[in-house]
């Protein structure tokens, strides 16, 4: 719980994180390492596939069965390691796991997260579930700094106006939706899938995950971590979340004036 509200988490998130990890971990030893390889070994294009690792598709019984042959395992394995996660975020009063964000738009999900409680983002849900289940206990560790963060950018107009004007209007208001494809967008970069191989390497030794020895020194570290780092982060992101959509050179000149507008209001 933060702020009085749940830290909410999208099932079909979880589901499609799990058949990520199982890819990594058991497809490599079958061949099947890649989206695109396990998407044409299920009989699908790659791009829906990712829809279904995303949490942006409902993984059908279907596809469940046949991502489980590929993977040369049973459905209730599947099942079964995502359940383990399940377990771990019903044990946590403060979290909420939720079925329906898949059917909603953007701007609706945005709305709804700021009345009923935030949404851990997708590259969060996978961090988590590549970790091991016990890493949802340092959940509030992490988020906390996070939400204070966002909530400090929300509130400072003069920054808000500042980004309006070098991003022509694109950042006049960060919104929490933003801030997720934000995150999910570091989670596919070449450092975050670097960090990935790190932790799959530590899940080939440990298969169960962190030890709760793991989560206790991984809490100090979080809870002890500058917003301000949270700010910056949020920044680079906008400035490289426009430059992607806009493709301008001119962006690109002004992609420092957004992190400089940020400057006066780090101290």
């Amino acid at each position: 719980m933060i702020n009085d509200k749940p830290v909410r988490i999208s099932y079909s998130d979880l589901v499609g994180s799990t058949i990520t990890y199982l890819r990594e971990t058991r497809g490599r030893e079958v061949g099947l390492g890649t989206r695109a390889a396990l998407a044409k070994s299920i009989g699908i294009t790659p791009g829906p596939y990712g829809k279904l690792e995303f949490g942006k598709t409902v993984c059908t019984v279907s596809h469940l069965f046949r991502i489980a042959e590929s993977l040369q395992l049973s459905p209730s394995e599947i099942l079964v390691e995502a359940d383990k996660h399940v377990a771990a975020i019903k044990a946590n009063p403060g979290l909420k796991l939720e079925g329906h964000f898949e059917a909603e738009s953007p701007s609706k999900i945005d709305d709804d997260i700021s009345k009923n409680g935030m949404r851990v983002p997708r590259g969060l849900v996978l961090w988590f579930v590549l970790m091991g289940h016990r890493s949802w206990q340092m959940i509030d560790a992490i988020f906390t700094p996070i939400i204070n963060a966002f909530e400090q950018l929300e509130s400072d107009q003069d920054l808000q106006n500042n980004i309006a004007d070098i991003v022509n209007n694109h950042g006049g208001k960060i919104r929490w939706i933003d801030y997720e494809n934000f995150v999910d967008e570091y989670y596919e970069t070449s450092d975050a899938k670097r960090s990935y191989k790190e932790i799959i390497q530590l899940r080939s030794i440990r298969p169960d995950g962190l030890e709760d020895s793991d989560v206790d020194e991984l809490k100090d570290y979080f809870t002890n971590v500058d917003w301000n780092e949270y700010r910056e982060f949020f920044m680079h992101s906008l400035a490289a979340n426009t430059l992607k959509k806009k493709r301008s050179q001119k962006l690109a000149t002004l992609a420092g004036d957004v992190l400089a507008a940020v400057n006066p209001h780090s101290k």
